[in-house]
């Protein structure tokens, strides 16, 4: 086999490589929209990078690329105490994901990324945000005499902070939903859950707060405006308010401003309500 060509590793580049290890992986419009930089430099380079074994890509028919780190880059975060080595060891498995779990990363990516984006100039910043399977956890609840377990696994946990100083807003945490499909009955669990989640005050030791919101994005404005609904039959009235419903028509990631906007409905009284109180 011939020896990949050597690339000399650019401050650019390591940019790239952290922006992908933070969101697992990325397609090239995320990355345009967190580096600022040209979708034709970016697809250049980016192809250099995969050709040397630093990134790995999938190609998906009709669809853009999403890149991951190869072991190139692994091994270079790794290096600078950014990633572990674990990770760096751990076998690259891009090419056997499927197109179901992809889709519902890009869904958390494209929010996540949006954002980050607005947040740069709307004066707050993600001060944590957390995903994988460090947030399983459930909670115990009693019905009709029977004790069962429920899972509480949120597809990410985050905390957005006023960046101004002194702040002028508090923080505000939530436990975010990617609800790409329809699941009469693992919603009402996850509602319940998260309900009870609360009550039992089982959210301050893993996630280090005394109150959350629940935001759940789905793929249509119909399919919120249902869940939402749904919420409002199974909440009492006085924790619905924390319960909040999205969609892809609600705001546009290619837009991250727009995710600023009052884009969230609540089944406490029907209206719509921005992500950060003070700000849309």
């Amino acid at each position: 086999m011939p020896n990949r060509p050597r690339l000399q590793i650019s401050h650019h580049d390591a940019q790239l490589f952290k922006y992908i290890f933070d969101h697992r992986m990325l397609r090239i419009d995320h990355l345009e929209l967190l580096t600022g930089r040209s979708y034709e430099a970016l697809q250049h380079r980016l192809a250099q990078l995969a050709s040397a074994g630093h990134l790995t890509s999938k190609k998906r028919r009709f669809q853009k690329h999403i890149y991951g780190l190869g072991r190139g880059a692994a091994s270079y975060l790794a290096e600078r105490g950014i990633a572990s080595k674990e990770f760096a060891d751990a076998r690259i498995r891009l090419q056997e994901l499927k197109d179901l779990f992809l889709d519902h990363l890009m869904m958390i990516n494209d929010f996540h990324v949006a954002l980050a984006i607005a947040g740069q100039s709307a004066n707050f910043k993600i001060a944590t945000w957390r995903q994988g399977d460090e947030l399983r956890d459930h909670v115990t609840i009693r019905r009709r005499g029977v004790v069962e377990k429920v899972s509480v696994w949120p597809d990410a946990f985050f905390i957005l902070e006023d960046s101004r100083s002194p702040a002028r807003l508090r923080p505000v945490a939530y436990m975010y939903e990617a609800s790409r499909q329809r699941q009469s009955r693992r919603d009402r669990e996850k509602f319940l859950g998260y309900l009870h989640y609360f009550q039992q005050g089982t959210h301050r030791k893993k996630y280090g707060v005394n109150t959350f919101r629940v935001l759940t994005e789905t793929t249509t404005r119909a399919r919120a405006l249902n869940l939402c609904a749904l919420a409002g039959e199974l909440l009492p009235k006085p924790v619905r308010k924390h319960y909040l419903f999205t969609s892809l028509e609600d705001f546009s990631p290619k837009a991250p401003e727009t995710v600023l906007k009052e884009i969230a409905i609540s089944p406490y009284d029907g209206k719509r309500r921005s992500l950060i109180p003070g700000i849309g």
